[in-house]
């Protein structure tokens, strides 16, 4: 059993006969990924800096403008490390920084797509009570809070990489 799992094995191996290279449309892919990260990092640290304007504000302060501020941070996140990161990678071809960082990076990237998600979850949330229950809703920075809290630690949890098992294979 053992010896034939093993032939099934390599038989389903490719060995590349060349490293890959960068080609044009690789190139002109990581050219369009980097422009739409640039203007994606202008237009969300521009948000972060309205929403904290705003933050500031204690009159029109509320709840949306704080998950608003969150998303915007989310987004920050996705800019740098999902889009910037598939640009860098598809111009580099390869993963050039070691073990230890490629866990990191890939850490970062999941963390901002569940942050970016759960956040939008959130506004979608507060946005149901102040229509259905509009004494109910997250009005409460307190409240808001909270529920941001909650979503950045789940973000994280769910983030971490995951250990494979090795098994012993067992003949049968």
């Amino acid at each position: 059993m053992n010896e034939t799992f093993f032939n099934n094995l390599l038989m389903n191996l490719t060995i590349m006969d060349q490293p890959p290279k960068l080609t044009k449309p690789k190139l002109i892919k990581a050219i369009i990924l980097g422009a739409m990260a640039g203007i994606s990092l202008i237009a969300n640290i521009a948000t972060v800096w309205a929403a904290k304007k705003n933050c500031k504000n204690h009159k029109s302060h509320s709840a949306i403008h704080t998950l608003i501020l969150h998303l915007a941070l989310a987004d920050l996140f996705v800019t740098i490390f999902c889009i910037g990161g598939e640009a860098l990678w598809t111009y580099n071809v390869a993963w050039l920084w070691g073990n230890v960082a490629c866990k990191i990076f890939k850490f970062l990237q999941m963390f901002s797509l569940y942050l970016s998600t759960f956040i939008m979850v959130l506004i979608g949330f507060d946005r149901f009570l102040a229509v259905r229950y509009p004494m109910k809703s997250l009005n409460t920075i307190k409240k808001c809070s909270a529920l941001i809290l909650t979503v950045w630690i789940i973000s994280s949890m769910f983030s971490i990489p995951q250990q494979q098992l090795n098994k012993k294979l067992e003949p049968s």
